[in-house]
């Protein structure tokens, strides 16, 4: 009888020599998106995986996978920097998960799958550019990993990157570290968390993992809405001044002050937050929820790294849309799907789109401005152009925004509709619409400026209340 392909995932992985490594800090990304909050991922189990996808794994594997551990001499496995994981996991476990998923497609699409797959053969690869994507300023974002569906015939380039992933060396990056009572180690974890939540949002994908050469950390992500201004007022006002009387502990040279306008997210110095965050109207949350696999994890009855990275293609091809938090399907359910979509996550793109137009509308204007500069004559009651002799009034908000409802005679419609839009979507706020080097710093010692507790209780909950169940 042939082995099947359990027995292919489960197998145990290559023992890995890392005492060379180096420690360090994982990458600061400047631009952050998140998480606001983090729990643990509950819903990744050997059942729930059983129940859903038993029938197909046990199957046989007529095609021979991988050779066994044993004979992985070839695999380079000693870890020395992030490339050296990436090598580690290019080697063996890619190879063995891509040729699990090709081998089950035409089970799965018998008997589970046939929508979902008939878009595509899935690829797990080493992102050489198929899994790129962009942020809200154009700017390209590289995961190390990506997953994308592909049909034969298709000459894209470019693909949807549905459960983006992320290599770091363990001494760089542990999951114990994100509730570590260390705020060194906390710190790490943070960023780690941030780069993975970053891809995750821009790529509009609910899955996600980091892997070390110790661990395997799924992710998925979720929204909901941050609780009301009277009891968020209260307890940030509360927690604030804790973070204060802890500032000199947490932060240190060099780093930035507590912003107490900041919408939830701890940063650092040089981060600012991205769109739509950035906007003080913002309602947006997001919750990484994330769970450990064990690299030495081996053996049937147990999840291996192996086998959840087989597992998540074929969640992500299913629906990966980022949905509210607690709306999402069990995993134990093989029917997925039905959960509503967060349509003010859509409102809210659209209205960031238009401020920043706006933005560079008002720039521009700036500039014209700047090209004709104001200058004095010798008589100090006269004011001119330098390019001419012609008196000028001051310029005021009028001339900048026009005298009109809809803006000055000269100014186009759609030019008029997106001033229009970038007043109001700062009229809510009395800060700066520019973050400065005093205020982009929030100090946080969890990964809410909310205590998690009272959060659960009052975001999370208000927020599943007007969704249903899928």
């Amino acid at each position: 009888m042939a082995p099947t392909f359990l027995h292919y995932l489960t197998l145990a992985n290559p023992k890995v020599d890392s005492s060379e490594s180096k420690e360090g800090d994982p990458t600061k990304i400047p631009r952050v998106y998140g998480p606001h909050d983090c729990k643990l991922w509950a819903d990744v189990t050997w059942e729930n995986l059983e129940a859903t996808f038993g029938e197909a794994l046990r199957q046989e594997a007529h095609d021979h996978i991988t050779r066994d551990v044993d004979d992985a001499a070839s695999v380079k496995t000693d870890v020395l920097e992030e490339a050296s994981v990436i090598t580690l996991i290019e080697t063996w476990n890619q190879k063995v998960v891509q040729r699990a998923l090709h081998g089950t497609r035409d089970i799965l699409i018998k008997n589970q799958l046939k929508g979902p797959l008939s878009r595509g053969v899935i690829y797990f690869a080493k992102n050489d550019g198929e899994g790129h994507m962009r942020c809200e300023r154009g700017n390209v974002q590289r995961p190390d990993w990506c997953v994308y569906q592909k049909k034969p015939a298709e000459k894209k380039v470019r693909f949807d990157n549905i459960v983006p992933g992320e290599c770091k060396p363990a001494k760089k990056w542990k999951s114990e570290w994100i509730n570590s009572d260390d705020e060194r180690l906390k710190k790490k974890a943070r960023k780690a968390l941030q780069q993975i939540t970053k891809y995750m949002y821009l790529g509009k994908t609910r899955y996600g993992f980091i892997i070390s050469e110790e661990e395997l950390v799924p992710v998925r992500l979720s929204m909901f809405y941050r609780q009301k201004d009277a009891l968020e007022g209260r307890v940030v006002a509360e927690h604030r001044e804790q973070q204060i009387a802890d500032t000199s502990e947490v932060y240190g040279e060099g780093d930035e002050p507590y912003n107490p306008h900041s919408p939830g997210i701890p940063l650092e110095a040089g981060q600012t937050l991205g769109a739509p965050f950035i906007n003080p109207g913002n309602r947006i949350r997001l919750l990484l929820e994330y769970c450990q696999i064990p690299w030495a994890a081996s053996g049937i009855g147990s999840l291996t790294v192996n086998l959840t990275l087989w597992w998540l293609p074929l969640l992500a091809v299913q629906n990966s849309s980022i949905k509210g938090t607690d709306t999402y399907t069990s995993l134990g359910e093989m029917a997925r799907g039905g959960s509503p979509e967060f349509k003010e996550q859509e409102q809210r793109d659209k209205v960031d789109n238009n401020t920043t137009l706006a933005q560079t509308s008002t720039r521009k204007r700036r500039a014209e401005t700047q090209a004709y500069p104001i200058t004095r004559s010798k008589s100090r009651n006269s004011m001119h152009r330098g390019q001419g002799d012609k008196p000028v009034a001051k310029r005021t908000r009028q001339a900048l925004f026009g005298g009109y409802p809809g803006g000055s005679q000269g100014e186009t419609d759609s030019e008029s509709m997106l001033t229009q839009s970038f007043a109001s979507s700062h009229a809510s706020s009395s800060g700066p619409r520019r973050a400065t080097r005093k205020n982009k710093g929030n100090l946080g010692g969890s990964f809410t400026s909310i205590p998690s507790t009272t959060q659960s209780a009052e975001g999370h909950a208000s927020f599943a209340s007007s969704f249903q169940s899928g």
